[in-house]
């Protein structure tokens, strides 16, 4: 092969060169007559075939892994960033990685949070064009920029943005709540804070917290 097929060809990636190399022994290597088989490769290769018994099924061998959608969507996979979709935020995903592509799928909905054909190359960032303009739409909203209210991506980011980690109503009962008095809320609303000068003279601060039982 290093003689006779590699020299004066170029390829543009992985399946082009499997694609010549496939060319290559059909139109040449397993055609010609072996000198020390006196034969073609092929006629011997169909006659090997009839006694060989059939291949196992091929294991799985995929990489597989479940991970939450972070607030910025993407994940890491052998240094290159794969975007994921921006209204899953939050939600879990199955991720699975083959030769050829990275799949992630919402573990609750079963939507599709990605679709990528798997980068070899090091340190590069795929976003998908979807992905892309739900991201911008978040961004112009953040900035006060006027969207169209009938964008699909633009509620399902929204809604994924304020469901990102909420918790259950159960959780809820330890947690602190915060309460203001009458005046501190007054004070505050004309503008007046509390100082820390106050609170280390002994005066009680203006925002007090209670915890239920």
């Amino acid at each position: 092969m290093e003689r006779s097929f590699e020299p004066g060809r170029c390829f543009a990636n992985e399946l082009d060169c499997q694609l010549q190399l496939n060319c290559w022994f059909d139109d040449r290597a397993n055609a010609r007559m072996h000198k020390t088989l006196r034969a073609c490769p092929i006629d011997r290769l169909i006659e090997e075939r009839a006694v060989m018994a059939s291949l196992p099924a091929p294991p799985d061998v995929d990489r597989r892994w479940v991970l939450r959608v972070p607030p910025d969507p993407y994940l890491r996979f052998d240094t290159c960033d794969y975007s994921l979709d921006p209204g899953l935020v939050g939600r879990r995903v199955d991720v699975r990685v083959d030769e050829r592509e990275i799949l992630a799928v919402a573990l609750d909905s079963g939507e599709i949070a990605c679709r990528h054909a798997r980068s070899f190359a090091k340190h590069r960032t795929i976003t998908a064009l979807e992905h892309a303009r739900m991201l911008k739409t978040q961004r112009g909203e953040r900035r006060g920029e006027p969207v169209a209210s009938g964008s699909s991506g633009s509620r399902r980011a929204r809604r994924a943005r304020q469901d990102y980690g909420r918790r259950p109503n159960s959780a809820r009962t330890s947690e602190g709540q915060l309460t203001m008095n009458p005046d501190a809320a007054a004070k505050i609303s004309d503008g007046i804070l509390p100082s820390s000068n106050a609170v280390g003279n002994g005066e009680s601060p203006l925002i007090r917290f209670r915890y239920a039982a």
